[in-house]
């Protein structure tokens, strides 16, 4: 199990801290890969907000049948798509 679907079970238990760590490990990433679709670096850090705020506001969507990472980046990818 890598450590953002640690951290995300750890979120869906309780630990208030988890999420902080799932926005360290992936924040800058995702942020990179968003704006590989929009060219615009405060564009992407929005659109990334926005896939952070999507799985905290839906959190039973993710089922760990892909990585946390692959899961995050899926839904960045659609924000910036859309």
């Amino acid at each position: 199990m890598d450590n953002g679907a640690s951290s995300y079970r750890r979120f869906l238990a309780g630990d208030e801290t988890a999420f902080d760590e799932i926005l360290d490990l992936y924040r800058e990433n995702l942020i990179f890969f968003i704006n590989r679709f929009v060219r615009d670096t405060a564009a992407a850090e929005d659109l990334a907000i926005d896939a952070f705020l999507e799985l905290l506001v839906h959190k039973n969507r993710y089922n760990f049948k892909t990585s946390l990472k692959t899961y995050l980046f899926m839904l960045g990818r659609s924000k910036a798509i859309d």
